[in-house]
């Protein structure tokens, strides 16, 4: 099995670390949940558990019910973070043949905080979608979903300077008060499509506007001049042109 070697950081309470969930997402989880409410199909992984890597054969959906994953894809021998997700999403969906047949993970998935998992075989889990209809469209509008925000990721990473996208990211995951980032800085880096050392200076300027930064620990009192912050007009200037490929 590959792993990502990466230098981990000291982690945020598992309760308080999480992303803002979309709806349709949320309904995802809840509707697994419904279907299959067995408390022994529900566990508990720790930080730094591979729940996926690409070649895997996929024996088992596992739907992330609380905390954070890591998505990577391989790419020229190497992994990098493509999606930071957290309840809703389900490893090894794509890989579920609707002829009863399953196939090999594509995705490596992580877990960069303790994560809450419920585990369905495969096998249950396609006779599930093929008998209930009301889980089979809440999970097509949670795939919708999330492939319309990766769009949208991919397409920020190509016209929004790199101090927006950092400045979206950071407001994503701090809700006032201190906060230990929920990825290591490399793979923040990554998420953000710039250089670790891109990051850090970026992360030393935003201290003029009230984002303090001590080692893992990310500190923004005030959440609404953060988000004041992520008004494009007020981010661009002659060097974001070249941020904006970092």
């Amino acid at each position: 099995m590959s792993t990502v070697q990466t230098d981990l950081l000291p982690c945020a309470p598992h309760d308080a670390a999480c992303l803002p969930v979309d709806p349709a997402v949320e309904a995802t989880a809840a509707a697994w949940e419904r279907v299959f409410p067995d408390p022994a199909l529900r566990s508990r992984v720790p930080r730094g558990a591979v729940l996926a890597d690409p070649g895997m054969p996929v024996t088992a959906v596992k739907v992330c019910l609380g905390g954070l994953v890591l998505i990577s894809g391989q790419m020229a021998g190497v992994f990098a973070p493509v999606e930071q997700a957290g309840r809703g999403y389900v490893a090894g969906l794509e890989a579920l043949g609707s002829g009863g047949e399953t196939g090999l993970h594509r995705w490596q998935v992580r877990a960069v905080t303790p994560v809450d998992v419920l585990t369905v075989p495969a096998s249950r889990a396609l006779a599930a979608l093929a008998a209930d209809p009301v889980l089979g469209l809440t999970v097509l509008a949670g795939l919708t979903r999330r492939l319309h925000d990766g769009l949208a990721a991919v397409e920020a990473q190509k016209h929004v300077p790199a101090r927006l996208r950092l400045a979206r990211y950071l407001l994503g995951v701090l809700d006032g008060g201190s906060r230990v980032l929920p990825l290591p800085k490399k793979d923040v880096a990554g998420l953000l499509g710039m250089t670790q050392q891109s990051l850090s200076r970026l992360l030393r300027e935003l201290r003029q506007d009230g984002v303090d930064v001590q080692g893992a620990v990310i500190r923004c009192d005030d959440r609404d001049r953060l988000r004041r912050l992520c008004d494009p007009e007020d981010l661009w200037s002659d060097k974001d042109f070249a941020d904006a490929g970092d």
